[in-house]
């Protein structure tokens, strides 16, 4: 069935065809913060989400351009990251096909969709296909094909350039969601954000954890918004720290900080730790090299005082650290050994299982649902998955030299965000889809622009120029 966020989505697809290519490009990347949104419903099915949607129309504007065949080449070409991601892709179909046929009943799964046993069961079944090895499986190949999508349109500087403004501006757009999440309820009229909150699966939208309310943005939980917070933190702060947009970065990644502090989400709060560490370690060897910039030193220097003089007054403070210590315990560690941290246990427990009953060769794309991105990739691609997908990390993190300053630092912003966005996955992801926006991304820190071959087509006019 058809929403009305459908209508508009269509709409926008149409649209597309008629304006430059800049705005198909920006439809696309803001529909991605659209994580509790509905296109298409499809009864027990699924959603089909406006992101996937909108990816249709640039993907086709983009592939009929002049050098798409060239770029997607590039793209495979070993030991390109495109070769890597489109070697996960194909095992990861094959092991969907075949692998729970072949090791049926060898061990239990959390079933993700339906099986010949019944609908999505909260209990254990045995391995059998499912149809989420089917929804799994094209969720990855729309993730593959946006990646390619975006190293092409990538590979020239203006439209480099513009795709990192517009991920900036994505950054920016999930603040003013929160705004809105947070104003909307304690106003009581949270029904305003239904149209963009109709997917046809659990919301927790109105939930409170110790005594404040959790953070959800335009995501169906608080876990997925810090999940997509915690990319845009990552994005703007490397901005910060390479001395970019130092004002609006600046005030882009505190906002986002204190939005993820605030959050009550322990997604949030593990992966902040392993997030500013890497930061402080990237701007010391810096520093070691000379090349480090006025805002990555007062990083460099503030962050430890900062740090020294909160425990300080927090320890100090008898009343205040009994306050911090129940709320670190209701967010974070009682989490492990409430009921929800004991089924997302089992989930991880039953997936390891599921690689080692298979032998390392895993069970399947879409087949059991986990709690660890980690795991996720384990249990359902197993050892030669977990290689393709280290080796597209690899060289989406692997620098070029490049002489252009902005494009660096684009793609240094864009390479922290993935692994942000790692980060938050590896704590919390129940699927091995890390959503469009790291594969778009990682397209932005894998590509080569370049200024000598641009887009040829009557779509390549910039609304911002």
């Amino acid at each position: 069935m058809i929403e009305p966020i459908g209508v508009l989505t269509m709409l926008l697809c149409l649209l597309s065809f008629l304006l430059p290519i800049y705005y198909c490009t920006s439809f696309l990347v803001i529909s991605m913060l659209l994580g509790a949104a509905s296109a298409f419903t499809l009864g027990g099915s699924g959603n089909i989400q406006p992101a996937h949607l909108l990816l249709a129309p640039f993907l086709l504007i983009v592939a009929r351009e002049k050098r798409f065949n060239y770029d997607v080449q590039q793209a495979l070409r070993f030991p390109s990251a495109g070769f890597w991601l489109f070697a996960y892709l194909i095992y990861g179909i094959i092991c969907a096909a075949i692998m729970p046929r072949i090791f049926g009943g060898a061990a239990v799964i959390m079933s993700i969709g339906s099986t010949r046993f019944g609908g999505n069961s909260p209990t254990p079944v045995p391995l059998t296909p499912t149809s989420g090895n089917i929804n799994q499986s094209i969720y990855l190949l729309s993730d593959v094909l946006c990646f390619l999508a975006f190293y092409s349109f990538c590979s020239i500087r203006k439209n480099f350039m513009f795709v990192g403004r517009l991920f900036f501006t994505l950054a920016a757009l999930n603040i003013v969601f929160a705004a809105i999440d947070f104003i909307t309820s304690i106003t009581n009229t949270g029904f305003l954000l239904d149209p963009i909150r109709n997917a046809d699966y659990e919301l927790h939208l109105e939930e409170n954890v110790g005594g404040l309310r959790r953070i959800v943005g335009s995501f169906t939980e608080t876990s997925l918004f810090s999940f997509y917070t915690i990319g845009s933190f990552s994005y703007t702060f490397s901005l910060y720290l390479s001395g970019k947009w130092v004002f609006l970065s600046s005030l882009c990644s505190i906002i986002s900080l204190l939005l993820l502090i605030i959050s009550t989400s322990g997604t949030a709060y593990a992966a902040l730790v392993p997030v500013l560490a890497i930061f402080y370690i990237y701007c010391s060897v810096k520093a070691l090299r000379g090349e480090c910039s006025a805002p990555g030193a007062v990083y460099l220097i503030a962050a430890p005082l900062l740090l020294t003089n909160l425990v300080l007054f927090i320890a100090l403070n008898p009343m205040i650290s009994r306050s911090v210590m129940e709320f670190i315990d209701v967010t974070v560690l009682s989490k492990s050994q409430g009921q929800s941290g004991i089924e997302r246990s089992e989930w991880n427990k039953i997936g390891m299982q599921n690689f080692y009953a298979t032998f390392g060769l895993g069970s399947g794309i879409g087949t059991t649902r986990v709690s660890s991105w980690l795991v996720a990739v384990l249990s359902s691609t197993g050892i030669p998955g977990a290689f393709f997908m280290t080796g597209f990390i690899w060289a989406c993190c692997r620098r070029d030299r490049i002489e252009d300053f902005w494009i660096v630092c684009l793609k240094n912003a864009a390479r922290f965000s993935c692994l942000g966005y790692l980060v938050a996955a590896a704590l919390s992801f129940s699927l091995v889809d890390l959503r469009l926006p790291f594969f778009a991304l990682a397209a932005l820190s894998a590509s080569k622009p370049n200024s000598k071959t641009p887009y040829s087509s009557p779509h390549s006019g910039d609304p911002t120029s």
